[in-house]
């Protein structure tokens, strides 16, 4: 097969803003989890698929494999669609109080949920 050119589970891409290994960045429309740390601009790798510990809003709840988003803004993972970019799901329940949570990244590029007015 002449056209494959790579499996896409990590994608290079210049950093949407500073963000150090680990941390999420929203690619245009695909959510991806930095190999090393990167300033704003700079050329990386960002892994689109897996499952990862990341920062979440204390306030959310969620059960175990609910839909998460990832709130630009704030820079961490949601429960809230509204404005915000789906990344995939929680691989456990979410309490009230987590600051971080595991997500199982879809790896799908996704636009972000209009607001409604």
């Amino acid at each position: 097969m002449n056209n494959y050119t790579q499996m896409g589970n990590a994608v290079s891409a210049p950093a949407p803003y500073a963000v150090v290994s680990g941390g999420g960045a929203l690619l245009g429309t695909l959510f991806g989890v930095a190999v090393n740390n990167y300033a704003l601009d700079e050329e990386g790798e960002f892994v689109t698929v897996g499952c990862f510990d990341l920062p979440a809003a204390a306030a959310d709840v969620g059960d175990q494999f609910a839909l998460v988003y990832w709130d630009d803004t704030a820079k961490q993972v949601t429960t809230v669609d509204e404005g915000n970019t789906l990344i995939g799901c929680i691989t456990a329940a979410k309490e009230n109080g987590d600051t971080t949570v595991n997500v199982r990244l879809n790896g799908v590029a996704s636009a972000p949920v209009p607001v409604t007015p």
